[in-house]
């Protein structure tokens, strides 16, 4: 939790709860409208003209991966010849990690889906912007309001705050931000349902938080707050099967997407993202809003933060794009989500 009020709305979320205190003021100063015309406006100008084919993209990337792979491996052999303890699980740390973004994985983002995502963002009008936010927003004031008492939490963001008071720079500075808190909350909440389904973990090392108290000092209650709630205000009457329930009105894409994602409806978290995407990318061109708002969010975001919009800005938004990533896998390995060291430790199976 934050220990100081923001007093403006560009200062940056540090965390889902503030986040959510932040899209709310928006909200509730008229600005989702003006937000969602703004990203369009930031959208048309550097996503819609691509300089480079996104084929030789993909090709040159290709070359140096090769070559860095290579050196990498070197390094790794140079590593496991020497006496450190246990080499081989830290690798296999790493690669469980780093599955949810494999090529070979299904449901991952592909080429194709790549230039569906492109093409879909170059033809989006406001009024689907608009649409698009409302929906992220109202679901995340749903999960917001049922996981806290009834004494609502003070904002992180200071009240007298006001949207129509910022100027455009300012007000593309929160489209700016926008785009960067979505994988944060994309994140969390993914994470925060895998983990709170009762069958997770039923045949594996990660146990389920699904019969866990909110407010009982177990995993379930560190995790929410880390996510910035302050533990005096949550709801002593949730626990994990709750909050599926609370998360599947909120975001009803979330227990479709788990159901489908194995068989055996117990799938492993880089399964159910997959599920995740692919039901966003389904849903494209047309009913994105309604069918999964959060996730066609996040699939913006990563279009716009991980591929070059042209030759000056490439490297800002590959930086940009492994934050996003960084942050999607740290809610995965870490409990605190903005403490991307922790992340990478449990990562590589360090304690």
């Amino acid at each position: 939790m934050t220990s100081y009020v923001k007093t403006s709305l560009t200062q940056t979320p540090e965390n889902l709860k503030e986040a959510i205190d932040w899209i709310r003021k928006i909200e509730q100063d008229n600005g989702i409208n003006e937000l969602a015309n703004a990203l369009k406006e930031v959208l048309g100008k550097h996503i819609s003209v691509v300089a480079r084919d996104v084929q030789g993209i993909f090709a040159d990337l290709s070359d140096n991966v090769i070559l860095k792979l290579n050196e990498a491996d070197e390094q790794i052999k140079e590593f496991s010849e020497q006496d450190f303890a246990d080499p081989e699980t830290i690798l296999q740390n790493l690669s469980l990690g780093l599955d949810p973004f494999d090529d070979d994985r299904d449901g991952h983002i592909s080429q194709d889906d790549v230039y569906k995502v492109r093409d879909w963002v170059n033809s989006v009008g406001d009024s689907d912007l608009q649409t698009l936010i409302s929906g992220v927003a109202n679901g995340l004031k749903s999960f917001d309001t049922g996981i806290m008492q009834t004494i609502p939490q003070s904002s992180a963001y200071f009240y007298t705050i006001s949207w129509s008071e910022l100027g455009d720079n300012e007000k593309n500075i929160c489209v700016s931000i926008l785009l960067a808190i979505v994988p944060v909350v994309y994140g969390a909440l993914s994470y925060l349902y895998w983990r709170c389904t009762p069958s997770t973990g039923s045949s594996g090392p990660v146990q389920s938080w699904s019969e866990k108290n909110l407010t009982q000092g177990n995993d379930l209650q560190k995790y929410v707050e880390s996510l910035g709630y302050n533990r005096n205000y949550l709801n002593n009457q949730k626990n994990g099967k709750t909050i599926v329930s609370l998360m599947d009105q909120a975001f009803p894409t979330l227990k479709a997407a788990y159901n489908a994602a194995d068989s055996s409806n117990n799938p492993s978290y880089p399964a159910f993202l997959g599920k995740l995407q692919q039901t966003a990318l389904a849903s494209l061109p047309s009913n994105y809003s309604s069918n999964s708002p959060l996730t066609s969010l996040y699939l913006l975001s990563y279009r716009y933060l991980t591929y070059p919009l042209d030759d000056n800005s490439t490297a800002d938004n590959i930086l940009l794009g492994l934050f996003g990533t960084v942050v999607l896998v740290g809610g995965a390995y870490g409990f605190d989500v903005g403490g991307f060291g922790t992340a990478i430790d449990r990562l590589l199976g360090f304690n």
